[in-house]
């Protein structure tokens, strides 16, 4: 599913979150910043944080409805990646034995016994 589907019913700017270079601290001060004036005496932080707030309550509920509708999808790639992770542990193994065999080959001159 395309971000887009899977936010299309969302009341959110999801493509914000979604941005490879997003940065939370930036974002937070965009939104305090939006909700407020420069001129302002007091700043107001209930609003941005409102907004904040609905926005992570959207994005758990999405989570979760993913999480429902493609449970058995998300545990296959959960053990299939756990699989790959114990064949790689056992390709390092064996890899670096080759490597300390090779070393003692050429600590021997690089003659065969």
């Amino acid at each position: 599913m395309t971000p887009p589907q899977l936010f299309a019913d969302a009341f959110l700017d999801y493509e914000t979150y979604l941005e490879p270079g997003f940065d939370a601290a930036a974002y937070a001060n965009a939104v305090v910043l939006a909700t407020n004036s420069p001129g302002d005496r007091e700043v107001d932080l209930a609003t941005p944080l409102s907004k904040v707030r609905f926005d992570l309550a959207e994005i758990d509920k999405l989570i979760g409805r993913e999480l429902d509708l493609h449970h058995d999808e998300i545990l296959q790639h959960a053990r299939e990646a756990r699989r790959s992770e114990a064949t790689a542990a056992r390709l390092e193994d064996a890899v670096a034995e080759m490597a300390q065999a090779y070393e003692r080959y050429l600590l021997r001159g690089g003659a065969m016994i």
